[in-house]
């Protein structure tokens, strides 16, 4: 049951909450987070932490967790390897007993194994990378693999696009996911008639040169453009893409749609479309509580990272409670059946990895709405 007093917007979230725990302050049980907060992808990862840091307070507020309050230990990973390493390490040393996170497949990729060799689970509410997938180790998550997203954007796209021949380019900066994910909608789109005409690599900093990666997409003469990228990048390479073929059709990938897709793009992502697990026009009443006390705490809405980052934080703490403090986390999260999430509920198969609905979206004067 929740305890004390109800702040108006958790009165809504009852369902999520109520079998989280009694009241008495004791030693705070610490969850560790740890997402890229700076540099070119910090817009995902400062979304994430903000979801992380609502979740925890929404528990606290409640109770916590067997008496104990919770307290998030938030670490930058940068997008950077020695950055990572050092963040896991020093999440282990504060004795964490879960850590939330990363956000991005390349840091996966480097966490994992460390966090292992420490005991420690990770979940991420974004990794998406087939990498991972189907492997019984200490890595979970909330998301869909990449199959599941490229899958459905290219079945879409040869189904609407009358097989469009497309020129894609791709971050190796976020490897484990990019190129992951260009592979199988090459792939896909292939098996539907569509053609793959043209592949950029890049790797992102502060000097990419977006107009140049455009101008060596246009070589092959595609029909459409994909953009592999984050969501700063992205929107560069369609102002590039609007000057320089103004009617070519615009696409891009779910690690891009967050808020400042929009913010940065302005008029040249109108009409681009990309795949999503996440509805921003959800009516699910924990979204909208959630939504609400996010915007009156952050001033700006939550976003695909954010809305992710809290079902990952909450089904962590649920987990928590329910293992009793001698259970093993993995098998709790794995054989309770599923958590409720925000929009939709959190299910984990046996190794760890979950499935989720998928949304096309496409950018419409400002607001991405969804099309399928």
């Amino acid at each position: 049951m929740l305890c004390k007093w109800q702040p108006r917007w958790l009165v809504l979230l009852v369902p999520l909450m109520a079998w989280l725990g009694a009241c008495e302050s004791r030693e705070p049980l610490r969850v560790g987070f740890v997402g890229g907060l700076s540099g070119r992808v910090a817009d995902l990862g400062n979304d994430g932490r903000n979801g992380a840091l609502l979740a925890v307070a929404m528990v606290n507020e409640a109770g916590g967790i067997r008496d104990n309050p919770v307290q998030l230990i938030v670490k930058d990973d940068a997008q950077n390897r020695d950055t990572m390493v050092q963040a896991i390490e020093e999440l282990a040393a504060a004795n964490v007993v879960a850590i939330i996170g990363p956000m991005t497949s390349s840091m996966a990729m480097i966490a994992r194994p460390i966090a292992e060799q420490h005991g420690l689970l990770m979940i991420s509410p974004t990794v998406t990378t087939t990498a991972l997938t189907g492997r019984d180790d200490n890595f979970l998550r909330v998301s869909s693999d990449s199959l599941a997203y490229a899958t459905f954007s290219a079945r879409y796209l040869a189904e609407t696009g009358g097989h469009m021949r497309l020129a894609a380019c791709l971050d190796l900066g976020n490897r484990a996911y990019t190129e992951n994910w260009l592979d199988v909608f090459t792939d896909k789109y292939r098996a539907h008639g569509g053609e793959i005409v043209g592949r950029v690599a890049f790797t992102s900093s502060a000097d990419t040169e977006h107009a140049a990666i455009v101008e060596r997409m246009l070589t092959s003469n595609p029909d459409g453009l994909l953009f592999v990228a984050s969501a700063v990048d992205t929107a560069r390479l369609a102002h590039e893409a609007k000057r320089q073929a103004p009617d070519l059709r615009l696409i891009a990938v779910e690690w891009s749609a967050t808020e400042a897709l929009i913010e940065l793009g302005g008029r040249a992502v109108e009409g681009l479309t990309l795949s999503n697990f996440f509805d921003r026009d959800s009516l699910a009443p924990a979204y909208l509580a959630f939504k609400q006390a996010y915007v009156e705490r952050f001033g700006r809405e939550p976003g695909f990272g954010g809305t992710a980052t809290y079902d990952a934080t909450y089904t962590l703490l649920a987990a928590l409670r329910d293992s009793g403090g001698d259970r093993d986390l993995k098998q709790v999260l794995i054989t309770t059946g599923e958590y409720p999430g925000l929009q939709q509920p959190v299910r984990f198969d046996r190794f760890g990895d979950a499935q989720r609905d998928i949304f096309l979206a496409r950018i419409e004067n400002g607001r991405y709405v969804v099309i399928r």
